[in-house]
């Protein structure tokens, strides 16, 4: 069997059919993408600038109005008057649809005349706009690699773009849920800071949650044209050099470099253990093979699909970020459980210390362990997102291929969080039990404190977790620079 002049392009993506929106259909049938992401999403990532633009301003204010009738009056809300607990206003009528649909502009109306009396405060306000679009458009940058289809990556950008406009759309849906949650726990009829810091507690996390998920599913089927790395066609190169093998035999050797031409078929990359699981146990057992592959193994990206294994990684790098939101509070527990057990004496400095109160029956401390697990990964998310976008963008791969490898490489990410989480627990004990004092005399710096030099001594070993992981992940990028199968 002789190599052919390039390798087929029968497992290229194919690219769905767009169903053309109305925009004034699009916008008031935004809801749809909040509960149907997936089968949605490509429909409205087509949508026209102009639409995509509108229904994000005028979901977002409306929802913004939603968040302040929920802190203010909650049963002038949608939500009081479905239950029947709205109040009447001054008036003689009762309330009625219409109006408690008008109320979130209203309140908005109101606040706006009482706070933009001044060139400055409307300054100060387009300011505001301005950060709040720049944010989204850095997080849709981080959608990118979880969205890519292998489309260019002007026009991935541009999608993912839409498609996080659409998301923001969903904020109308947190202020409506936070008037439920305010008035379940509002149980005096007057309203109190403690039953909306509940509500808060409660509903932010969840909605991060629902929102990533609603964020990241919009992205998961394509609908542009055909046209990128992923459809272009690929000549038979060698895995190691790089020397193109049109026309030797299987059996053959690279010319350039010795290596066996077997090596660079595609036959020979293969997806990841977890990936070809029939069984749940046989999944843990295979994430936990790719996990240590991408970290220890040395020909594992050698031998890991890159060209049409990126749906594989994507699903490796989330429950990845799942898993360490849950091991972030599992390591701070036992942690704490340790310290108490070597020193019973922390407890009351922990409680009584003012800034550093930590205990662990505060209300406070339980529901950030609560939110931990849920915000936390999706922080790990963004974070893996943009890393993978900069670093893309200094190689010469497909960027596909690029974040693949990436997303592979991320199980970094829980080694340096569990060192982080140990300097950190060192530093807090050596604090409250034997607490350094004094300065240290070096040649060029001076005197220094002995805190701050224990302190940066202390993280030299994160540094050198993310210094190891960095090195590896260029290794790795190096080593499947000629992966196009």
């Amino acid at each position: 069997m002789r190599l052919p002049e390039e390798w087929p392009t029968d497992d290229a993506p194919r690219p769905i059919r767009a169903v053309w929106i109305p925009w004034p259909i699009a916008v008031i049938c935004a809801p749809l993408l909040w509960f149907m992401p997936k089968r949605m999403g490509a429909h409205f990532g087509e949508v026209s600038w102009g639409t995509a633009f509108l229904a994000h301003v005028v979901w977002v204010v409306y929802g913004i109005g939603c968040i302040g009738i929920a802190t203010e009056c909650p049963e002038y809300g949608i939500v009081g008057y479905v239950t029947g607990r709205s109040r009447p206003p001054e008036a003689s009528w009762p309330m009625g649809l219409g109006e408690v649909a008008r109320a979130p502009m209203a309140l908005l109306a109101r606040e706006l005349n009482n706070k933009t009396r001044r060139a400055k405060d409307i300054w100060e306000g387009l300011a505001l706009f301005i950060v709040v679009e720049l944010g989204v458009m850095l997080l849709a940058l981080s959608l990118a690699p979880y969205a890519t289809a292998g489309e260019r990556f002007r026009r991935l950008y541009l999608r993912c773009w839409r498609l996080t406009l659409w998301a923001t759309t969903s904020l109308a849906a947190f202020g409506v849920v936070l008037q439920a949650l305010v008035l379940a726990f509002n149980e005096s009829g007057h309203l109190s800071q403690q039953a909306i810091a509940e509500a808060l507690w409660l509903v932010v996390p969840l909605y991060v949650a629902w929102f990533a998920w609603v964020w990241i599913c919009s992205g998961l089927r394509y609908a542009g044209p055909a046209e990128g790395p992923a459809w272009e066609s690929r000549p038979p190169l060698c895995n190691r050099c790089g020397y193109r093998l049109t026309g030797l035999g299987v059996r053959d050797r690279c010319p350039e470099c010795g290596t066996a031409v077997v090596v660079s078929l595609p036959a020979f990359r293969q997806p990841p253990a977890f990936a070809t699981a029939a069984s749940w146990w046989g999944r843990a057992e295979g994430y936990w093979q790719t996990f240590s592959g991408g970290l220890f193994r040395h020909g594992f990206f050698g031998q890991v699909a890159i060209r049409g294994g990126h749906s594989y990684a994507r699903r490796f790098v989330i429950w990845l970020c799942v898993v360490s939101g849950i091991l972030m509070v599992v390591i701070f527990l036992v942690t704490y459980g340790l310290l108490l057990t070597c020193n019973p004496q922390l407890e009351d400095a922990f409680t009584h210390s003012g800034p550093t109160k930590l205990h662990i029956a505060d209300p406070d401390t339980m529901l950030a362990l609560l939110a931990t697990p849920v915000v936390a990964p999706v922080g790990f998310i963004l974070l893996i997102g943009l890393s993978s976008v900069l670093a893309a963008r200094f190689r010469k791969m497909p960027f596909q291929g690029c974040v693949t490898i990436a997303f592979y490489h991320s199980g970094w990410l829980i080694v340096l969080a569990g060192c982080e989480v140990l300097v950190m627990a060192f530093l807090m004990w050596a604090d409250q039990v034997h607490p350094v004092q004094g300065s240290v005399w070096l040649p060029v710096l001076g005197g220094v404190p002995a805190p701050v030099l224990l302190t940066l001594g202390c993280h030299l070993l994160p540094l050198g977790v993310l210094l190891t992981g960095i090195g590896r992940l260029v290794r790795s990028w190096r080593r499947a620079r000629f992966a196009h199968c």
